[in-house]
């Protein structure tokens, strides 16, 4: 499903799914601490709840939020674009809203992950969730050039990720380190 999301068809009465990974390094959606590199066949157990979703390494994937199946945020996410976020290289993607600006705007996410890493929006401003895979928790993250407070941001051991609250801000530039 495009350069970033694999989608394995379902398309048997059972749990255990064999799917051909494209090259790349890629993470299972709902667990993405485990990493596979394709090319590669695997087979996985995906529970009736699930389908057998894999993001590759370097996905940057905008997302509108409001229920909690998915466990990617609730009805508290409703009012944000909750941005997925797994560092790799430099990569970006671009947004467009024409269904809520009249003059189409676009926002555009761009990642550049090396010694720390840097998440720069550019275009139209809204209110974001960022979920950034990261196994280790930062030392500090900024944005715009101050130090935000942990009230605003934190990092989930369990989930290996970092979870920034945004809803207003100047530039659009942050800094994990």
């Amino acid at each position: 499903f495009g350069e970033d999301l694999l989608v394995a068809p379902i398309h048997e009465d059972k749990n255990d799914r064999q799917v051909v990974l494209p090259p790349g390094q890629w993470r299972y959606l709902f667990n993405h601490k485990e990493l596979f590199h394709g090319p590669a066949t695997i087979v996985r157990t995906v529970p009736l709840d699930e389908y057998p979703v894999f993001i590759r390494e370097g996905a940057i994937i905008p997302l509108k939020v409001s229920r909690n199946y998915t466990g990617l945020g609730d009805r508290d996410s409703a009012d944000f674009t909750t941005w997925l976020i797994y560092p790799a290289g430099t990569n970006q993607f671009t947004l467009w809203h024409p269904q809520t600006h009249p003059t189409p705007k676009p926002t555009t996410v761009k990642v550049e992950a090396g010694i720390g890493l840097r998440v720069t929006f550019t275009g139209e401003h809204e209110p974001h969730l960022l979920r950034i895979h990261s196994a280790k928790p930062p030392a500090q993250v900024k944005l715009d050039g101050n130090e935000l407070s942990t009230g605003s941001w934190r990092h989930d051991a369990a989930q290996e990720l970092i979870l920034v609250t945004t809803r207003e801000y100047q530039q659009g530039q942050y800094e994990i380190t």
